[in-house]
Formats: C-alpha cells, sequence, structure tokens
C-alpha cells in the first residue's frame, strides 16, 4: 500500500539544531536595489590553498561593537565564472548568520570568451537580517579548474549604539587571509555530468564529511585552514545591472509518496529551479546509499515513482549520496537543477550501473491496426490517456508490447505518411480512458499535407494504423498529502533550495470569459516566474544558452508581466556579444534594442551597439537590383545559416533559397526598428537610408514575393516562386510587407492550415493575425484556445506547468519542459487582444484596440515604465463597455468595435462626444492617465 507523507511546515533547524541556510519556507531573500561603486584596494581575491579545492566554504565570523547593533549592510561580491559559457550559477552562494542571501553571478555583459566578463551583486540588509552579538559571513563557492577559483567580497554595515540612536559606527569586512577556509570537495565528491550540452558534476554527496553548521555564529574554524590570496582578476568588476537573483531555502513539495519503505516519490507542482536537501537524523536510515533522481517528466502511474531519466534534454540528475553511519547527515547540491519530480531510494548494494535499481516500470498502451478496422486504446483502471507518443497511419514500421513497459520501436515511412496522426489521435483520445476508431483515409483527410485530398497517404498501398499512448492518473483523483514526521513514514526531511529572478506577484494579472484562455495565460506567466534567472535562456535544462529568438519572446512576454526593464536590457547586452547561428536571430538585435527602447524609454542598446545592430539587419546583403536580400550575391557572416522555424519538420515544406520572403521580411522589419531607433540615438543620416530601403525592400516583395494567382507570399526566389508556405504568410504580415489586399486570401489561407508551424514560429502568426486585423480578433483567439495537438491546451493536458519547447513529444523527442520562447500568449494576449501598445517611448502616449473575438469580458492588468494599466471589458451582442486606468502623465485613445452601428458617438466619462472613425472602429480622443476612464459605444 502507498502512504502519503508530506512535510509542510518543518522547520529544518528544529532537527539539527540549526544547519546551513535555515529560512523558512516560502521566505524570500532581499532583493538587491542599489549599486556599489566597487571593490576597494583592500578586498583581496581568496581561496583554499588546495590546489584541488573544486568546491570551497569560506567563512569570517564578526564580533559586534560593544553595546551596539547592526542595523543595516551592503555587501558586493562575485567570484570567477570562466567555463561552460557561463552556465553554471554557483561560483557564490552568499550566507549571512545561516541565512542563504544570494547565489551568482550569473553573466556577464561582454564576450563569454572574453577574460572581463565577470559582473558583481549587490545586496543590502536590514537590521532583520544581522541579529546576535557576532555575524557570520560564509560563501560556497564552485570552480570547475581550481587553480583559477577566486572570490572577492566587501561588506559595509552600520552599528548603532542601543542608548543613542544618533551614535554609529561603521563595520567594514573584506575577504583576506583572516578568513577560513575549508576544501569542500571531498563532500561533493563529484563526478561524472548532469549537463546536457554543458559540463556540470553530478554532486555524490558523502555525508560524514560536512563540517557542521559552519555558517553560523560561534561555529568553531579554528581546524580550517587560513584563506589565501589569489591572483586578482586582472580588470575592473563592474557592477549588474539586474537584481540579484532570489534564493529561497525550505522549500517543502507539495506531494510526497512513500511508495515503500525504501522508495519515496515527490513533486513540486511545478517546475523549479532548485537543489534539493536531505537531512537525516543520527540513525534513520539504515541503509548505505541514498539515491536521488530528478527529471521534468514521469512514465508511469503518478506516484508510481517511474520517472524519465536521463530526461530528453540530456540531462542526468541522478546523484549518489553516502550518509553519516555515526551521526546526522546534511546533504544539499551546490548548483541547481530544472525539474519538477523526484525520486529518493535507499538500497545497501548497487546494480550494474551503479544506482540503486529504479523502480518496476509501467506499460505504455499501443496497438497496431489495418485499415477498415477499429482501434481500441484503454487505459489501466482510474487513469487517462494524456498524451500520443506515437502516432502514424500508412507503413510504419516497428513494433509495441502492452504490458512489458513504455518500449516501442515504431518509426514512419516517409514514403507512406500521415503527418496529422498524432494531432487526429490527440483530439479523439485525450483525457479519456479509452477511445476506439475506425481506421481509413477518411480520419485523416482534414489537415494532412502528405496525402490525397481523400486523406490517403499512398495509393493502392495495404496501409494500416500504429499508435502508442501513454495514460496517467485522473487529474484531481490524486490521493491528498496528509501530515507525517520524520521517523515515521519516511526517514528524512526533503526539501529544496530555489532560485529564480525577482518576480511581483501584483505586476500583472489576466482573466475573461474563455476558461482556457486564463489556463494558457497563467500557463506562460508560470514559465517566466520559474525559469528566469539574470538573462533570457532557451531553458535551463540542455543548453542554458540565450539564443536572440528567445531573448526577444521571452523578453517581451516579462515586458508585459513584470514592470522592470533591466532585466531585457543585461539579457540584449548578452545576446548581442555572444550571437548565436541562425540569420533571422541575428536581424531579431535590432527588434530586440527597439522594444527595449519603447518599454524603458532609453535607446541605450541602439547607442551602445549601433553598426552591430545596423550590421545584424542583413542590410549589407541586398542586391541594388532586386532590393532583396540575395545570399547567392553576398557572403554570409561565418557559421550562420537560415531558420526559418525549428524543428525544421515544422517548416511546413518551405523552399530554403539564397533569396528568402522570411529573411526579408525579418529585414524590413528591423529596418524599420533601426530608422525609428536613429533618430533616438542620434544617427539621423543612418536612419533616413534604413528607412528608405525598408520601404524598397517592402516594394520589391510585394512585385516579386507575390503570387498573382493565391495572392499569397512565394517562398522566395531562385526555385522557390511556386510554393507558399505558411512562414512566408505569418512573417511578411507580422512585418506589414503584405499588401492590404491579400489580407482576405491570407486570412482564409491561415484559419484553414491553423497551426502548422512551432511554438517559436506562433509568435508571427499569432501576430499576423492581429496586425491583419480582419476579423476582430475570432481566428486568433480560436488559435490561443484551441486543443489540437499544436496547442498550449495540450500542453495542459499532459500536465505541463510551464511552456514545452515543442508542441509534442514526437516533434521534438529532445524537448524541455520548461522553455520560455513558447509564451507568446502572453504578447498575443495584451498587444493583440487587448490591442494595448506603446505609440511613444515609455507609453509617453498609447492606444488600446481591442480585438476580442467572441469574449464577453475581460480583465487585466498590465506594467509599465510609469506604472499599470487597469483595463475592464464588458461585451453583449449591443453594447461595448470599457473601462481604462492609465498610468499618470501619460495620455492615450480608446477605439471600440464599430458593432454595426452607424453612429459616431462614444459615451466617454458618462459623455456623449463624437469619435473618430478607424476602420472599423470608433476612437477617443486622447485621454490623460492618472484616473480611470469608461468607455462605452452602444
Amino acid at each position: 500500500s502507498r502512504v502519503m507523507v508530506g512535510l509542510r511546515g518543518l522547520v529544518v533547524a528544529a532537527i539539527l539544531g540549526g544547519v546551513v541556510g535555515t529560512r523558512l519556507p516560502g521566505e524570500q531573500a532581499p532583493h538587491r536595489d542599489v549599486k556599489a561603486t566597487g571593490f576597494s584596494p583592500t578586498a583581496t581575491p581568496i581561496w583554499s590553498a588546495s590546489t584541488k579545492s573544486n568546491y570551497v566554504f569560506l567563512q569570517k565570523e564578526v564580533v559586534v561593537p560593544s553595546g551596539a547593533v547592526l542595523t543595516s549592510g551592503t555587501i558586493i561580491v562575485t567570484a570567477a565564472t570562466f567555463n561552460d559559457k557561463e552556465k553554471l550559477l554557483g561560483a557564490y552562494r552568499l550566507y549571512v548568520n545561516g541565512v542563504s542571501i544570494g547565489i551568482g553571478p550569473g553573466r556577464g555583459d561582454v564576450s563569454t570568451s572574453a577574460t572581463n566578463h565577470t559582473l558583481y551583486d549587490t545586496f543590502q540588509l536590514s537590521a532583520a537580517d544581522l541579529t546576535g552579538s557576532s555575524l557570520v559571513l560564509g560563501i560556497q563557492s564552485y570552480a570547475s579548474d581550481p587553480s583559477k577559483g577566486k572570490v572577492i567580497l566587501q561588506a559595509n554595515f552600520t552599528a548603532t549604539s542601543v542608548v543613542d540612536t544618533t551614535d554609529t559606527t561603521s563595520v567594514a569586512v573584506v575577504t583576506d587571509t583572516s578568513w577560513r577556509a575549508f576544501d569542500a570537495t571531498p563532500y561533493y565528491n563529484p563526478s561524472g555530468n548532469t549537463g546536457g550540452a554543458y559540463q556540470a558534476p553530478q554532486e555524490n554527496i558523502d555525508a560524514a564529511l560536512f563540517p557542521g553548521d559552519w555558517t553560523m555564529p560561534n561555529f568553531d574554524s579554528s581546524k580550517w585552514d587560513a584563506a589565501v590570496v589569489v591572483a586578482s582578476f586582472g580588470f575592473e568588476i563592474l557592477p549588474k545591472v539586474t537584481q540579484g537573483l532570489n534564493i529561497t531555502t525550505g522549500v517543502i513539495p507539495p506531494t510526497i509518496i512513500a511508495i515503500s519503505d525504501s522508495a519515496f516519490f515527490f513533486d513540486f507542482e511545478t517546475e523549479v529551479m532548485a537543489g534539493i536537501r536531505l537531512e537525516v537524523p543520527e540513525g534513520l536510515v539504515k541503509t548505505k546509499y541514498i539515491e536521488l533522481t530528478l527529471s521534468e517528466e514521469l512514465t508511469g502511474p503518478y506516484g508510481s515513482g517511474q520517472l524519465l531519466y536521463p530526461m530528453r534534454t540530456g540531462n542526468h540528475y541522478r546523484y549518489l549520496f553516502t550518509p553519516n553511519p555515526s551521526g546526522p547527515s546534511v546533504i544539499e547540491l551546490h548548483e541547481y537543477a530544472l525539474f519538477r519530480y523526484g525520486t529518493v531510494l535507499l538500497c545497501n548494494t548497487l546494480t550494474s550501473d551503479g544506482g540503486c535499481g529504479g523502480v518496476p516500470v509501467p506499460p505504455t498502451q499501443c496497438e497496431v491496426a489495418k485499415e477498415e478496422t477499429k482501434v481500441e486504446l484503454t487505459c489501466p483502471s482510474g487513469e487517462i490517456i494524456s498524451e500520443v507518443l506515437f502516432a502514424d497511419y500508412g507503413e510504419p514500421t516497428g513494433t509495441c508490447t502492452n504490458g512489458t513497459g513504455p518500449q516501442n520501436s515504431f518509426a514512419k515511412n516517409a514514403s507512406c505518411t500521415t503527418d496529422n496522426a498524432v494531432a487526429v489521435i490527440s483530439k479523439t483520445c485525450l483525457q479519456k480512458s479509452s477511445c476506439t476508431l475506425t481506421v481509413g483515409n477518411g480520419i485523416f483527410a482534414n489537415g494532412c499535407h502528405t496525402c490525397l485530398p481523400d486523406g490517403d497517404p499512398c495509393h493502392l498501398a495495404l496501409k494500416h494504423l500504429s499508435v502508442a499512448v501513454k495514460c496517467i492518473g485522473k487529474s484531481g483523483a490524486r490521493e491528498s498529502v496528509v501530515s507525517g514526521t520524520v521517523g515515521g513514514e519516511m526517514p528524512f526531511a526533503l526539501s529544496a533550495w530555489t532560485v529564480a529572478y525577482p518576480w511581483t506577484e501584483t505586476d500583472s494579472h489576466f482573466t475573461s470569459s474563455n476558461d482556457m484562455l486564463n489556463r494558457v495565460y497563467e500557463l506562460c506567466r508560470n514559465t517566466l516566474r520559474v525559469t528566469s534567472l539574470d538573462t533570457t535562456t532557451d531553458s535551463n535544462t540542455r543548453e542554458r544558452l540565450p539564443y536572440e529568438a528567445d531573448g526577444y519572446i521571452t523578453g517581451n512576454s516579462r515586458y508585459l508581466l513584470q514592470r522592470e526593464t533591466n532585466w531585457q536590457l543585461h539579457s540584449g547586452r548578452h545576446n548581442f556579444v555572444n550571437p548565436t547561428w541562425p540569420t533571422e536571430w541575428r536581424q531579431f538585435m535590432p527588434l530586440i534594442a527597439y522594444e527595449h527602447w519603447m518599454q524603458s524609454g532609453s535607446p541605450t542598446l541602439a547607442q551602445e551597439y549601433w553598426d552591430m545592430l545596423s550590421h545584424a539587419t542583413q542590410v549589407g546583403c541586398v542586391n541594388s537590383t532586386t532590393q532583396l536580400v540575395d545570399f547567392s550575391k553576398c557572403a554570409r557572416d561565418a557559421g550562420t545559416r537560415d531558420i526559418v522555424d525549428w524543428p525544421q519538420d515544422a517548416r511546413d515544406g518551405y523552399v530554403m533559397t539564397d533569396v528568402n520572403t522570411v529573411i526579408n521580411s525579418f529585414l524590413v522589419g528591423s529596418l524599420n526598428a533601426m530608422a525609428k531607433l536613429g533618430y533616438a540615438a542620434g544617427h539621423d543620416a543612418d536612419a533616413a537610408k534604413f528607412a528608405a530601403q525598408a520601404n524598397a525592400t517592402t516594394a520589391a516583395m510585394r512585385k516579386l514575393l507575390v503570387d498573382p494567382t493565391t495572392g499569397l507570399m512565394v517562398d522566395g526566389l531562385d526555385g522557390a516562386e511556386h510554393h507558399s508556405a505558411w512562414h512566408a504568410q505569418t512573417n511578411a504580415l507580422w512585418f506589414g510587407v503584405s499588401p492590404p489586399s491579400s489580407y482576405p486570401m491570407m486570412l482564409k489561407f491561415l484559419k484553414e492550415k491553423r497551426v502548422v508551424g512551432s511554438v517559436y514560429a506562433v509568435f508571427s502568426y499569432l501576430m499576423s493575425l492581429y496586425e491583419m486585423d480582419a476579423d476582430h480578433g475570432a481566428t486568433a483567439l480560436e488559435m490561443l484556445t484551441q486543443c489540437d495537438g499544436n496547442s498550449w491546451c495540450h500542453m495542459l493536458n499532459v500536465n505541463a506547468t510551464a511552456t514545452m519547447e515543442a508542441w509534442t513529444r514526437a516533434e521534438k523527442p529532445n524537448l524541455s519542459w520548461s522553455h520560455p520562447w513558447a509564451t507568446a500568449p502572453i504578447t498575443a494576449i495584451v498587444r493583440g487582444l487587448l490591442g494595448l501598445g506603446a505609440k511613444t517611448p515609455a507609453y509617453a502616449t498609447w492606444v488600446l484596440k481591442p480585438q476580442l473575438g467572441n469574449l464577453t469580458w475581460v480583465d487585466i492588468r498590465v506594467p509599465s515604465t510609469p506604472g499599470y494599466f487597469d483595463v475592464s471589458i464588458n461585451v453583449t451582442s449591443i453594447s461595448f463597455s470599457l473601462t481604462v486606468n492609465a498610468p499618470a502623465e501619460t495620455s492615450g485613445v480608446v477605439c471600440a468595435p464599430m458593432m454595426g452601428i452607424n453612429s459616431l458617438t462614444l459615451t466617454v466619462d458618462g459623455v456623449a462626444v463624437q469619435g473618430v472613425q478607424s476602420g472599423d472602429y470608433l476612437c477617443s480622443q486622447s485621454l490623460l492617465g492618472g484616473k480611470a476612464h469608461s468607455i462605452v459605444r452602444k
């Protein structure tokens, strides 16, 4: 039988009498809110004296002046980061009196191959952080090359007399040889690699070697070595413009299940960037080994302990710990992992793979059915179909046997396949305990691009359907978590320290009359909340790499969720000097700079990187005859190539040529951005030139890249003139290239195609639908909320808590479950559905032009540099009512739909006024921010 064990609210210090990081569960470290001026000459980099110290604990205890208390403090700190392109976070972890204050330093803003990329973090502390008669500063650090390890800290505290609060003195602390150092490498016992595309050691901790509560006052460090001064950084260390990362300790998984006396499963019920901590009172674990496995994905029924290992991303989050046989054990990972689920196994012997052997594997349900026969997929009792792992109708190969585990050798046969089989089976079977299909051409006819019109993938062949699905316990049917105690059902306390960029919950919210839209918004919002460190990244699982397209989409999402712009500023700087390979990703750079200007009001990025951004547009490869980017007559930047979409199967058959419609659409978009930025950044001549070229290329594209028969954009020239892929339409529309006369044909095309592209490309699709404004947002709303295989609804149906790297596992078998580049709905909802846009930088002037589709009400808060936009809308068949409270010292117009009414009258703040017609909208005069306004159209 299964026993559910919960440890909510357990104060871990009560078990071991004071341990590392005894912050209460859910409590956050202070945000950094000031920048210090730099390190003084007396602060020197220090490290352990050992030449083999990868992991080092550094400690300094300071006595508070007699008769005084510490009332405030500022700490600046950093550590050397010199490997894996800054993908490892824990170069330092800072403690003050046992409390985790910060971790970093994260990424710099110069090339990762340079020597001067390390920045420092600043932390402000209050009296509540500095209690007691002494103060202990602790630094936990990792360096992959011990010969290069170094940490530097400077702290200044204010000591205030308890008798006379005006009597203050300064207490200064710097890193020097008075610090004590402990070589923690034997404790962490590193080996192997947990990274997917980077090196991060598995920390196979030997708990007997833990030195005790070394970050707490009165710890005896006399047996530790003196720290040694090591080589200086060799450059001026500058402050980071972003806030310090939040590190939260004592986070308890909401669900912990005791599968047996020696196997335990836990679920944080969201993706987390975290390190696990186990605390074992003496004598409660009697086995030789403790195995910890972390993953984003289950392979069996919920709570069974079946985790996908290694993860699809290639991460090997498995650790083998040795508990202390003669005392309590403190086991805490140093480097973070990104995961949701975990298991803890106890064992005395190891299997051939060096682990505890795992738990039994449940079956996958799979079938092979011939044409014109019925197939039934049935889950075990109490479970439902959560995902279609494989489906193909035609002549797929391979086998799968139910009851022997989730192993199948199914594979598509390219000469006879249906490209929509996963979507068809998903639509019919997901969230059901069983489903029945009659196998034949007809069920695949709608939406198959590899079939004849009747759905036949290969005429005259004898076809069959191969399908494998995953079953999980019904959502909401889990057993309740009950209270438990250490020494009862579970012989250890399990918690985590989590890390993320600071998040203000009240900065944004959205609800509407469409429940699925609300859930999609929250999925995307949670993605930004739990997967963000100090820069944008693709995912902090496999690559931990900031890509420009990810930076643009993720950065836009965060602008519309959090009232801060420095995060995107820092990310942009890092992206620009560490470019990646796709041509379009380079062209995203000017768009990133433009968005930062419009959101922050500062053209900083354009001023700092003008020449680089100009080159990134690809304007240098415009053919003077065609006015199009033509790589057949111009050398590409070294190492670059066009991407169009990723994975490649999502390209809708796009014909790749040297004169590419997507590349030229990006050229127009990036040149228009640079033209506007140029006037703000003092490059007027370039601005005029870029605007003229954008117009010339737009005219050329309308002349050379529009199919005169269909009105659709073709994929390009030089062999691509007779194919019109989905992406050629979406990008041309997004950047305003397509002629308005083509909108009806393009809308029809895109409605029929639906979501063909990837989670990346859907950004341009949604923005193109709103850009056309051909149906008041009806199609865009349908695409945001539909439940095809390519949908956010599908992500929710497979229990994603953050957006996935791809729509389905079949589309991208190595996907992550934590990819913020799939958060396009945030921008689509705010800038498309709500129609909120900055007309001038920092929303000095703005417009609200909702395209609500069939929504009947909306309530939303959107942050901006000057303040918040709070908007409520109610719609009936005969009326439209909107209330907006915009930031003070801004002004804007609100556009209401005409509602089929001929009158040009709007009711603004209870007064009937003459509106200004704009297409099928009626717009108000300028409204001043700082107070609520009501606009009614009926």
